[in-house]
């Protein structure tokens, strides 16, 4: 629930119907545009924890709350990340962020125990909406770009930056390529915030 700045982060008991506030933060200002961004949420994949991405004095933060034990653990993200735009599971030790880098949004995975950061995409491409698929048993992970290359590392960087519309690409997690396969090509049209149906279809 977001009030004009003012958010609550809800756990809901799906049976029961009760309720508990995990997390809160920020104030009403009527005079500000409201940041609907942030935070961002994703279950563990082990279904007994909460992540949640919100920002503080501008700083992202990571906290992970226990609904077993009530307990909450929170941390700063790496300086480097100047804004999160996307988080999901990898498996309960590993996370993918399409985050934002000197300026320039990227692919990366994030272990919460060790603090460490692997990053997928380095270029000045848009890399945005990035989530965790399992098609016929290959673990890959699915981002929207604005990108019109299919490779992973940094280009040079143009005087002009990409104005393309926003297709689908995969990467490969397990045999970690270098290139990206791409899915759509539409252009004209926006494909954001792809997801899993199931083993076989995204």
């Amino acid at each position: 629930a977001n009030e004009i700045g003012k958010y609550k982060v809800y756990l809901q008991d799906l049976k029961s119907g009760d309720r508990k506030v995990i997390h809160k933060l920020g104030f009403k200002n009527a005079l500000q545009a409201t940041d609907y961004d942030y935070p961002l949420l994703a279950w563990n994949p082990n279904n007994m924890e909460v992540a949640v991405i919100y920002e503080k004095h501008d700083v992202p933060k990571l906290m992970i709350y226990d609904i077993n034990t009530k307990d909450k653990v929170t941390e700063d993200l790496d300086p480097q990340f100047q804004r999160v735009y996307s988080m999901d599971y990898v498996n309960p030790g590993q996370m993918v962020f399409s985050a934002a880098v000197r300026g320039f949004s990227d692919i990366f995975l994030y272990y919460p125990t060790t603090r460490q950061t692997q990053r997928i995409t380095n270029d000045f491409y848009d890399d945005l909406d990035a989530t965790f698929v399992k098609i016929r048993n290959k673990k890959g992970i699915l981002f929207s770009s604005n990108r019109d290359d299919v490779m992973v590392q940094r280009l040079r960087m143009d005087t002009i930056l990409p104005l393309n519309n926003l297709d689908l690409y995969y990467y490969d997690l397990e045999n970690k390529s270098t290139e990206l396969v791409r899915i759509t090509n539409t252009p004209g049209i926006d494909e954001t915030q792809a997801s899993a149906v199931d083993s076989t279809w995204f």
